[in-house]
């Protein structure tokens, strides 16, 4: 028993790191601990998902058996949200037929609500998690330069490297002359803006307005027009709500933005034809115009099923268009076809076919009541820039929600995570 206290004391000593490496290894993408051995047990995701267990174990103990304050009211109250969209998430298994595709959905909606019980439990860690967002931001602008410019490389080494459904998908957008790895760094911009203005040496300021560049540029380059929202929604509400009235810096980040939109669409249009500019102004029937058609059927689709299946919808993972078939993934056309299908592109079709219309109606109202808190946030709240940065931050990444499935542990894991830095204030530590 005294060894096991030994222990649990230790990992509570060093906590703050700990849970930084476990989120960092959910900020990039999921790669093979021991590639030799593919088994999706033995990925980065799922060492982050054994290490935020040992800690959930930890804080749990300590609020157990020292009797330790940990929440305070608002920590309480977003973590009673969560369980009670934990419990309708749960409740979809009863009438899910595909119990294997439930849980490997569900396990990605259990491990989030564990971060965000020990991120409100932590003692000061906003720096830790804003460092992480930093250095996963590096991370993930050199892994996709690799993609853009290097595709073979990077197919050659990914197929070894990388988690096989991840890879597999990142492959067909690379066919498809897209650029996406699933680590939503657009909702890192807010900081750079904070940064730049907060610190003080002028190599600071430089290094910060680099990083707008490794953020901005892949997000141009991906030609995905939910990346570019975000990205356009946080160079937007950045600009205005976080740099009061420095103009130098207004003028430099106005600058930086505008060059990397001539270039990385020059650049574009150079390889392949046609740009993020052409996906936005819907110059391809297949590409723009069809796939938009498609989602449209799908959401009528999900409405139907929202009717047939009102109480807990189809389960977590059980697609309204049924399994995907077994198509090689070297007709990536059919392929990308049928995953859309399969995935709701939107947060609230997705919420309603997945855990019916009560999840739904839950789903909403606890969303408009963080816009209410937010709204409070950013025009009441003068002086506390990080806060803020953490509101734009969230809201960039739910952005994503609607347009795109949400059905990755990083997605699930941000949300909460950026939830629980906004209302942190309430920590007791």
């Amino acid at each position: 028993m005294k060894f096991v206290k030994r222990v649990i004391n230790l990992i509570a000593k060093y906590i703050l790191p700990i849970f930084a490496v476990s989120l960092l290894l959910v900020a990039i993408p999921p790669f093979y601990v021991f590639p030799p051995i593919r088994n999706a047990l033995l990925t980065t995701h799922s060492l982050a998902r054994i290490i935020i267990f040992i800690l959930f174990l930890v804080v749990a103990s300590k609020q157990i058996f020292e009797k330790k304050l940990l929440f305070g009211k608002k920590g309480k109250l977003l973590l009673t949200l969560f369980l009670i969209y934990f419990v309708f998430q749960s409740l979809s298994i009863f009438p899910a037929i595909d119990i294997v595709s439930f849980f490997e959905r569900y396990k990605d909606v259990l491990f989030p609500g564990l971060f965000l019980f020990v991120t409100l439990a932590l003692p000061k860690p906003r720096e830790k998690i804003i460092l992480v967002l930093l250095i996963s931001l590096i991370f993930n602008f050199l892994y996709q330069m690799i993609m853009f410019w290097e595709p073979n490389l990077y197919q050659s080494v990914g197929s070894w490297l990388l988690y096989e459904r991840y890879f597999e998908l990142t492959t067909i957008d690379i066919q498809r002359a897209r650029l996406f790895i699933g680590t939503y760094d657009e909702m890192v911009i807010p900081f750079l803006f904070v940064l730049a203005i907060k610190l003080k040496k002028p190599y600071q300021k430089i290094l910060m307005l680099l990083l707008f560049l490794f953020a901005a540029t892949p997000s141009l380059l991906s030609n995905f027009r939910s990346r570019i929202l975000m990205l356009a929604f946080a160079f937007l509400a950045s600009y205005i709500f976080l740099t009061s009235k420095r103009a130098i810096m207004k003028l430099n980040f106005i600058v930086i933005f505008v060059v990397i939109i001539y270039f990385t669409a020059s650049l574009l249009n150079t390889i392949f034809g046609f740009s993020f500019v052409d996906r936005l102004t819907f110059q391809s029937e297949r590409e723009d115009y069809a796939t938009v058609e498609l989602r449209l059927k799908s959401l009528e689709r999900i409405g139907e099923v929202g009717l047939a299946y009102p109480f807990f919808g189809l389960g977590l993972g059980n697609p309204p268009e049924g399994k995907l078939i077994n198509v090689s993934s070297f007709d990536w056309v059919n392929r990308e076809s049928e995953i859309a299908a399969r995935y709701p592109h939107n947060i609230f079709a997705q919420v309603l076919a997945e855990t019916g219309i009560f999840s739904l109606l839950f789903y909403t109202g606890m969303l408009g009541y963080f816009a209410s808190t937010d709204i409070k946030i950013m025009f009441k709240m003068q002086k506390d820039v990080y806060k803020k940065a953490f509101v734009i931050s969230f809201w960039t990444l739910f952005l994503y929600s609607l347009f795109s499935p949400t059905i990755t542990m990083g997605y699930n894991t941000f949300f909460w995570v950026l939830r629980a830095m906004i209302w942190n204030n309430e920590n007791i530590n």
